[in-house]
Order: C-alpha cells, then sequence, then structure tokens
C-alpha cells in the first residue's frame, strides 16, 4: 500500500515537471524562436536562467520534455551567438521528435537547426531545412499548438527560399502564406511575405501597393509589434528611394514602427539604403551607411549586407565579404559585380530574377545600349495605376 502511495507521488511530480519543463521551454521559445511578437525582451542572462531552472526539474526520462530542453538549449546558444552549440542541441531535438514521432517538435526542431544557421548566415541550410518543414505539412493539424506551427513552416518556406536567392519560388510559397492568413483575417501577416518576394524579384508598383495593405492591416490589427514585417516595409522605402520619391522617409518611419526597437532587420535596411546612396552616385553617403562589421550584423541579411558593403568599399573589403555569402546567390551575385565580373554578375542576377538589378547590371556592362537604360528607367517610373489586388481584396498571384 505505502508502495502504491509512493508511486503514485512519484508520477505526479514527473506529471507536474513535464508541465513546468513545457511552461519554462515556451517562455524561451517566445523570446527566442518568436522574439518578433514579444513586447517586453528578456536580455541572454534570464533566458539562460530560465533553461537551468528548467534542467534541473526530473521529468522522469520522458523524451518529449528532453525534446523541449534541447530546443531550449538551442535558442538560447543562437541568442549568444553560439552557432555550432546551437546547432548540435538542434539537432538532439530532431532526433529527440523523430523518436516520438511529434510533427509539431519535429517542425520546432528543424526551425531551431535553421535558428543556428541563422546565427552565422548560413542561407543554404536555411533553404533546405524549410523544404524539409514543408514535409511535415500535412501531419500538423489537430491543435491550436500544430496550427501555429503550420503558419511558421509556410513563413519560414517563403523566407529560406529568399534568402537563397530564389524569390520566383519565395513568392509561390508567400502566395500561400497569403491564403492562409486572408482566411483568417491578418491580411498584413499574408502580405508581408508576398511584397518582400516582389520587390527582390522587380515587381516594384505590386509591392508598393501590398506593402500599403500590409501596413493598414497592421495598424487595424493594433500596432502590436511585429518584427517580422519590417523587411516589407524596409523594400517599400528603397523602391522609393531608387526612384527619388518623398514617401522613403514614410516608409523608414514605418520600418521604425513595426520593428519597435529589435535590430533583427536593420541589416537589410543598412544594405538597401547603402545600394540607394550608391546608385545615384551619392558614395560619401554610400560609405557613411557602411562602417558595421558583417560579422555584427543579424545572419538573415549579414550576406547581402557585407557583399553590399563590399560593393560600396572595394579592396580587401571584396575578399572578406566572400566568407559571410553562404549560399544566398543574390549576394553572391552583388560580390560578383563588387569585383567587377558584370557578366556573371549579369548571369546570377537573372538565374534569380533579380530583374531590377539585371536592368542595372546590363547599364553598365553596355553603356551605349539603349535598350538597357530603357529598361533600367521603366523601373525608376511612378506607378500610373494599381495593380495585383482585386477590388474584392483577393489576391492575383503573381502580381
Amino acid at each position: 500500500m505505502l508502495a502504491e502511495v509512493g508511486q503514485r507521488r512519484t508520477n505526479a511530480e514527473c506529471r507536474d515537471a513535464i508541465t513546468q519543463v513545457r511552461a519554462l521551454t515556451s517562455v524561451i521559445e517566445l523570446q527566442s524562436r518568436f522574439a518578433a511578437t514579444a513586447a517586453e525582451k528578456a536580455g541572454h542572462s534570464t533566458l539562460r536562467d530560465v533553461l537551468e531552472t528548467a534542467q534541473r526539474l526530473d521529468a522522469g526520462g520522458d523524451v518529449a520534455s528532453a525534446c523541449r530542453l534541447a530546443l531550449a538549449e538551442a535558442w538560447v546558444r543562437s541568442a549568444e551567438g553560439d552557432a555550432v552549440g546551437a546547432r548540435e542541441s538542434a539537432q538532439r531535438a530532431v532526433a529527440s521528435a523523430q523518436a516520438v514521432q511529434d510533427a509539431t517538435l519535429e517542425s520546432a526542431a528543424l526551425d531551431a537547426v535553421s535558428g543556428a544557421a541563422l546565427v552565422d548566415g548560413d542561407a543554404a541550410t536555411m533553404a533546405d531545412v524549410a523544404e524539409g518543414r514543408m514535409a511535415l505539412v500535412d501531419r500538423l493539424t489537430g491543435s491550436p499548438r500544430a496550427g501555429m506551427e503550420l503558419t511558421d513552416v509556410l513563413d519560414m518556406a517563403s523566407d529560406g527560399l529568399r534568402m537563397a536567392g530564389r524569390f520566383e519560388a519565395a513568392l509561390d510559397r508567400a502566395g500561400l502564406v497569403l491564403q492562409r492568413e486572408l482566411s483568417r483575417g491578418l491580411v498584413h501577416v499574408g502580405w508581408a511575405r508576398v511584397v518582400t518576394a516582389e520587390f527582390f524579384l522587380g515587381r516594384w508598383d505590386a509591392a508598393l501597393e501590398h506593402a500599403e495593405a500590409a501596413l493598414a492591416g497592421w495598424e487595424a490589427e493594433g500596432e502590436v509589434p511585429a518584427g517580422w514585417l519590417a523587411p516589407s516595409m524596409a523594400v517599400a522605402a528603397a523602391i522609393c528611394g531608387y526612384r527619388s520619391d518623398a514617401d522613403e522617409a514614410r516608409w523608414d518611419d514605418a520600418f521604425d514602427r513595426v520593428s519597435a526597437g529589435t535590430t533583427d532587420h536593420l541589416g537589410l535596411r543598412t544594405a538597401l539604403r547603402a545600394d540607394i546612396h550608391l546608385f545615384h552616385g551619392r558614395w560619401g553617403q554610400a560609405r557613411e551607411d557602411v562602417t558595421m562589421d558583417p560579422a555584427r550584423c543579424f545572419g538573415m541579411w549579414r550576406s547581402t549586407y557585407a557583399a553590399t558593403r563590399a560593393e560600396v568599399l572595394g579592396g580587401s573589403v571584396t575578399t572578406e565579404a566572400e566568407a559571410f555569402v553562404k549560399g544566398n546567390r543574390y549576394a553572391g551575385a552583388i560580390l560578383a559585380r563588387a569585383r567587377g565580373q558584370l557578366e556573371l554578375a549579369l548571369e546570377e542576377f537573372g538565374a534569380c530574377g533579380a530583374t531590377f538589378q539585371v536592368a542595372r547590371t546590363r547599364v553598365s556592362l553596355l553603356r551605349d545600349d539603349d535598350a538597357a537604360g530603357e529598361e533600367l528607367a521603366a523601373f525608376l517610373k511612378p506607378p500610373t495605376g494599381r495593380d495585383g489586388l482585386h477590388p474584392s481584396g483577393e489576391a492575383t498571384g503573381r502580381g
């Protein structure tokens, strides 16, 4: 009888520990993985303290808890800048999730692998992981947590491809996000990924229109912190900057508002601002924008920033930038242009679908070619009408 009471107490204690592990690791996940949505940011030391508290709990060998602990450890290590340690922890989490055949945990664990790659700007790994998570989509059902995971899978499927310079495929995936979020009334969530892909593809009028829809949707939802929306605001500002449109300042302000103090996407805005100055021949201002060491730039945009910096500064900086271009074909094309390899740059920009950069590079390569000049000039004209959105508010697809 006493043995049975003791066993019941032990089982109850294990269940309690499992619940506490889930709660504590969820705090870390929110602050690290979903930091863009957190109104208050916890410091690295606080996250480490939460992790150590969770690790001291005895969950009785529960494999799912071991997975969550490894996941939390991966995110803390990523936040601390330890890419190697983060990847090792994330891979342990993947193995544990697969052992319990939990698709939601497996997707989260794979995202932690991507998070580790993000620390050092490994775009190729990010793209591969995004594809691996897409294979889990049909199994992400049955709970609100699975639904949240599905949303993130679709978001990152677009982001991962975009970070590798695969812009057409990124736009296709962004369309899946848009369909899902329009049905839930979250238009800004859907348009955010579409806008960024459209920008890199040179579909600027559609990108500006959809950025307006994204900003209006975010404002209608109460302007909660939404750092993930910042890239779409940054590219809208860039379009206006290339066109010498005064609206650039309005989009810059929108970038600051949605970022809510986070610096995750500052590398993109900095690279774009420098490139705008470069495009308009303002070399001094461009140099002022690229004083930051690429190693200090957040991983998602590190390769683009490093390549842009190389094009601005030239010399040894061009060689140094090569270490930061990891699987990002678009950044590689910028770097080729920085080295004066215009034909290679033209080929790589073309493979990415980056039509503005193709036109720009053709003008540099074929200085007396009127057709190349006209092609570039077409990007700089303000829109004459509204594209890409039916009166019903439904997407027209590729814009």
